[in-house]
């Protein structure tokens, strides 16, 4: 595959795999903010009654920078005065209020695969801190490294024929002080083979329940089906490793008990995990049906994880035990086939009708709690909102991958009280990346009707919730980042901007096969890229199961509120827009890409950022304030005698803002843009690592 195809491929997929396009629910702050938030929706081509509302306009602070590709933000159990900000070249930081320190905490690039420059979706991709780490100094990272046969790989999981890197779970110590990482305590816990470059997912995170939960993507390419992924129990369509828990352990959401093993693992696996004892069946799986989650999080003791799609949707899943997502025979809430990745088919089966293997006869396909399409006039959101949300040939895409984010439970920013806050890694894939708000029903995460909860759900549910655990913050997921696994432009824009649909080497997270790195998109055919691209991994939201809950036809039934997949009730979402005009903001919207999120100790949600898709920008960490508190110049002393009187004000507290205004691309989409290169990649999906 040529370089241009390898950009297209990948600017696909780290658009798709980063960040949602679809609107939290929140309501504007202020006359001003809600005056300044409809100009911006309306140049963004955000029309009244079209799939996201108007949403709060709020301020950026900026609190790092001298990143490259920021893909997780973390805190850990008693560390309230630091956070820990991962960069996808293998570094992990120290955020202080004093800033980022020099020196990083810990340092693997030299153990980590090669990523290419132009874009890649491997490289560092997650982070967990074990919840003892005050007492234990333990901690966990997920990193793409070289290699062909696993070493640690799971008991029971083939070996694809061709291998394109490993991707690595191990746990790390720090120093007696836990200061600084010891970079020689490595020990590797699981390696998964990945037969492309791409969707590679990367969040991992802790539990309430004390497990280890680990995302995986489907292996790359596009549509599920190319070289490394197996045929499933639905064979009126091709593919796929997301189906398939016999196998290979892609496509799905592994949980681990970290502080276990046996004789032929470094870790030991849950007892009620769902598919333990049932033969042939791969232990290590807590759900599947997943494309390329980029993002991941526990709220109110309950999993939201982010799919990146292959061409058409992004969605987020409630996530629970034993739910089946749907991924290749649904995207979303929308039948696929990855022969016509464009053009849904009309019917599909909402439950396994097929041989999956011992446990899974008859299970449902779950649908989405969050979901919204790469461009507004597309499959079930055509009837209702037409063109809406689109403005001609400057603003035609709402976005093109999702990035998972937090649940905001801080104090300073009144207009994101109560929300989800998430965003999308670009609405092109080369421009700017959008955030947006989504408010859960007042009975989530009982689902829509309580009545549809077994008791038993139900008290895990509120066991749950009283443990608080704040291991959202290790999601994400990614690659990318999150951002944008399955970027495909080629349906949306110009021929030249194929590389959205994970053509090129472009960030495209979910998609691109051949991406580079943390998000590099291997190009596939045109039509097939495209496909890919669009492919939402489709995480549906199966309420049925809870952390405890062993998989049984009580758990996970077609009474779940998230079933049949093109039924559900999707949460209500808002756009946010920003306060002032600077490098980082123009009109209200990002000029930068958004690979992730993140949540300190006190509830406040910050957002990561990079002004390109590839490993050569520069990346940022902003946190979200009041527009009131934002200051907008970030250049130089620019605020100091504009804002002079707010000296003596003591709400006048927050920094101006850096940033650069350049084309900010995902990991998956780190690939430049180029109006020649088409959306082939090879047949292989141009998605990147985070979709």
């Amino acid at each position: 595959m040529s370089n241009n195809d390898n950009r297209s491929v990948a600017r696909r997929t780290v658009l798709r795999a980063a960040a949602a396009s679809s609107l939290v629910g929140v309501a504007a702050t202020s006359a001003a903010g809600s005056s300044q938030s409809s100009a911006a929706l309306e140049a963004a081509g955000v029309q009244e009654g079209s799939i996201f509302a108007e949403g709060p306009t709020v301020g950026l602070e900026q609190v790092a920078s001298g990143l490259t590709a920021p893909t997780d933000f973390v805190t850990a159990e008693e560390e309230t005065d630091r956070r820990f900000v991962v960069d996808q070249t293998g570094q992990v930081y120290v955020l202080t209020d004093d800033g980022l320190e020099d020196e990083p905490f810990l340092d693997i690039e030299e153990r980590m695969a090669d990523i290419e420059e132009a874009f890649d979706e491997r490289g560092l991709l997650g982070l967990a801190f074990h919840p003892d780490f005050e007492e234990n100094g333990r901690f966990f990272v997920r990193y793409s490294a070289e290699g062909e046969e696993p070493e640690y790989g799971a008991p029971g999981a083939e070996v694809p024929e061709e291998v394109n890197h490993l991707e690595r779970l191990s746990e790390f110590h720090a120093d007696d002080d836990n200061e600084t990482a010891d970079p020689d305590s490595e020990e590797i816990l699981l390696e998964v083979p990945q037969p492309q470059f791409n969707h590679n997912a990367g969040p991992i995170a802790f539990g309430p329940d004390g497990y280890l939960y680990m995302a995986t993507g489907d292996g790359g390419g596009g549509g599920d089906d190319d070289e490394g992924h197996v045929d499933d129990w639905y064979g009126e369509i091709a593919g796929g490793n997301g189906q398939d828990t016999e196998h290979n352990l892609l496509g799905g959401i592994l949980r681990l008990d970290v502080d276990g093993e046996d004789d032929e693992r470094n870790y030991g696996i849950p007892d009620d995990n769902p598919l333990v004892d049932e033969e042939g069946q791969l232990d290590e799986y807590w759900s599947w049906g997943h494309r390329n989650p980029w993002g991941m999080s526990f709220e109110n003791g309950e999993l939201l994880a982010a799919d990146v799609g292959q061409a058409l949707f992004e969605t987020i899943n409630h996530v629970e035990a034993g739910g089946n997502y749907g991924w290749n025979v649904w995207e979303g809430t929308h039948c696929f086939d990855p022969a016509t990745p464009e053009d849904p088919p009309e019917d599909c089966p909402d439950t396994v009708e097929g041989d999956a293997g011992p446990g899974r006869d008859g299970e449902p396909l779950l649908g989405p709690v969050i979901e919204y399409p790469q461009e507004a006039d597309i499959g079930r959101y055509a009837d209702e909102y037409g063109d809406a949300g689109t403005q001609g040939d400057d603003r035609d895409r709402i976005g093109v991958a999702i990035v998972g984010g937090r649940m905001y439970e801080g104090s300073e920013v009144p207009g994101l009280e109560g929300s989800y806050v998430f965003g999308d890694w670009s609405w092109n894939g080369e421009g700017g990346g959008r955030v947006f708000i989504a408010e859960p029903p007042e009975d989530w995460p009982n689902g829509e009707d309580e009545e549809l909860v077994d008791d038993e759900d139900e008290e895990y549910e509120d066991d749950a919730e009283d443990e608080e655990y704040e291991d959202d913050e290790y999601a994400d997921d990614e690659d990318d980042y999150e951002n944008g696994d399955d970027y495909e432009d080629d349906e949306y824009a110009d021929e030249d901007d194929d590389y959205e649909n994970g053509d090129d080497e472009d960030v495209d997270r979910g998609e691109a096969d051949d991406a580079d790195d943390d998000g590099a998109v291997d190009d596939a055919d045109d039509d097939y890229e495209n496909d890919e691209t669009d492919e939402e991994a489709m995480d549906d939201n199966g309420d049925d199961v809870d952390a405890d809950d062993e998989m049984d036809d009580d758990v996970v039934d077609e009474e779940s509120p998230y079933y049949p997949p093109d039924e559900v009730d999707l949460w209500s979402m808002e756009e946010v827009t920003f306060e002032g005009n600077s490098d980082v903001v123009e009109n209200g919207l990002l000029t930068q890409l958004v690979y992730a999120f993140g949540r300190d100790h006190n509830g406040e949600v910050y957002v990561l950022t990079s002004d390109t898709s590839t490993v050569e920008g520069e990346g940022y960490v902003y946190r979200l304030v009041d527009a009131d508190d934002e200051m907008d110049e970030p250049e130089d002393d620019v605020a100091e005698d504009e804002y002079e009187d707010e000296e003596d004000d003591p709400e006048a507290e927050d920094e101006p803002i850096d940033g650069e205004d350049e084309d900010y691309e995902d990991d998956d989409a780190m690939a430049e843009d180029d109006p020649d290169d088409d959306n082939d990649t090879n047949g292989e999906d141009p998605e990147t690592a985070i979709a």
